[in-house]
């Protein structure tokens, strides 16, 4: 079995009718796996940016145990340096397989030795991703990123096989027309030449990273995916604040202020500042 058939990922000849900047550039396949160092697992543990991580793991195992014998194929969407496959590393009978846009990513994410295989290319159309193919996707802080989100998710779903799993952890605002309102008179004063705005601009070559356009509230969220035929099994606050100002970067340091934290945002999530959303195609 060729690289491609293993994957679900649609070979480069058969995406012809794909825009140039969307495609497939290349595949990367793993180095040697190698297991979290030390130092990695205690960053993922004292900051509560990675609070979630720990609870899809959870979940992941849930579904190794019912699935015994079998590979469970995990896909991470935009999958970045590979924290979270590198997290999950642990969990028996898993196959990460990860799609990221910037190179520099993919390189940190093929050094950590926790894909299979790794793609690169531009979620903002066509997926090269065969359908029902993926037992689970992850989708970690990407859609306030996209404008074409609630495409993007209907997508998955026919990319996931039937009773597969979703994760989507992404910012909530309470009043979120007024985030997105200051945002956009922001981008207009100055866009950093760094970032790329995918409700405007599509040539991601010469950028580094994405500038966010999308704010949802707790219920926008939710719905966004729930029309696109998920079940809601769960959804879970980690944190208060997103921690830009350095006080409350500072207080995570300490075990009892992350501890109070993650109780209060779990009790309410809808005055969390992220939420994990867990769901299942039917």
């Amino acid at each position: 079995m060729d690289k491609y058939a293993r994957s679900g990922i649609i070979p480069p000849h058969e995406l012809q009718s794909i825009p140039e900047s969307v495609k497939v550039w290349l595949i990367y396949m793993s180095k040697e796996r190698r297991l979290p160092s030390i130092e990695i697992k205690k960053r993922f543990e004292t900051k509560l940016k990675y609070a979630h991580f720990a609870r899809i793991r959870e979940s992941l195992q849930q579904i190794a145990v019912t699935a015994p014998g079998s590979q469970i194929k995990v896909v991470d969407m935009a999958c970045g340096p590979g924290n979270m496959a590198l997290f999950c590393d642990d969990v028996s009978a898993m196959e990460w397989f990860g799609l990221e846009l910037w190179p520099n990513e993919l390189r940190q994410a093929t050094d950590t030795g926790a894909y299979i295989g790794l793609v690169q290319a531009n979620l903002v159309e066509r997926l090269p991703l065969k359908k029902q193919t993926a037992d689970a996707i992850v989708l970690n802080e990407i859609l306030m990123y996209l404008q074409n989100s609630a495409e993007l998710l209907s997508e998955l779903f026919d990319i996931i096989k039937p009773s597969g799993m979703l994760y989507v952890y992404n910012p909530i605002y309470t009043v979120p027309t007024l985030f997105s309102t200051l945002k956009k008179i922001g981008r207009r004063i100055r866009l950093s030449d760094e970032a790329v705005s995918f409700d405007s601009q599509y040539d991601w070559k010469k950028s580094s990273r994405a500038s966010r356009i999308n704010f949802y509230s707790f219920d926008s969220l939710v719905t966004e995916i729930q029309d696109a035929g998920f079940n809601i099994l769960e959804t879970t606050g980690f944190r208060i604040f997103r921690n830009r100002i350095r006080l409350m970067r500072e207080l995570e340091n300490f075990h009892w202020y992350r501890e109070i934290t993650k109780k209060f945002a779990d009790r309410n999530p809808r005055l969390a500042s992220d939420i994990l959303v867990i769901a299942r195609k039917p």
